[in-house]
């Protein structure tokens, strides 16, 4: 009786371990999964930043007249950009209470703290998290709509959502994966905004 009991108490571990194992392989290879991803999501803000940029910079040089509007709306784009990069950082930073990586390799990290939600809608430093964002957003829109006439329904709609209070309602990392790559989509959406501009600017 001794020796089943044992022969069961150590197949009960093995099962045990075995579901952990399982588990956490589950777990990683979602991880890879969400991580790449955001990995094609940055590469194309990156190539389209850079043909952005080449676009900008020929305009520059080859155009008689100062384009001022169109150069003040690509610095306000740039600026939110930088806003954006950096409630990345500071939303990294609470839920991960250390930013030793940046925060899309996080992604492949369990947050420290359960709350990312919390700490993406009221960080510490005020000035960066939702509500602030969507404040920056506005102005930004509203500047857009007296000045360039483009319209930035993607970015709009994308803040709404960042902003809302029933958004990342989950914990720990699948919020926290919520909120960069929903970030990253925005920075895309400027880009597009961005490219627009400057096609509309060749093409009059």
């Amino acid at each position: 009786m001794k020796k089943k009991l044992t022969i069961a108490a150590l197949g009960l571990s093995v099962v045990i371990i075995a579901g952990i194992w399982f588990y956490n392989q589950t777990d990683a290879v979602k991880r890879q999964y969400e991580f790449k991803q955001n990995q094609r999501l940055l590469a194309q803000i990156d190539s389209l930043n850079k043909v952005n940029q080449r676009q900008a910079d020929s305009l520059k040089r080859f155009n008689p007249d100062p384009l001022l509007t169109l150069f003040e709306a690509l610095d306000r784009a740039d600026e939110l950009t930088s806003f954006v990069e950096y409630t990345k950082k500071v939303t990294a930073e609470q839920a991960h209470r250390d930013l030793l990586q940046s925060a899309d390799s996080l992604l492949l990290s369990e947050p420290l703290s359960d709350d990312v939600h919390g700490a993406f809608v009221g960080s510490d430093r005020e000035q960066y998290n939702a509500k602030h964002l969507k404040k920056q957003v506005n102005r930004f829109r509203i500047f857009n709509e007296m000045y360039t006439g483009v319209t930035i329904r993607e970015l709009t709609t994308i803040t709404e959502t960042l902003a809302n209070e029933s958004f990342c309602e989950t914990q720990g990392y699948p919020c926290y994966v919520a909120v960069i790559t929903s970030l990253n989509e925005l920075i895309l959406a400027i880009e597009k905004y961005k490219s627009k501009l400057l096609n509309d600017e060749y093409t009059s």
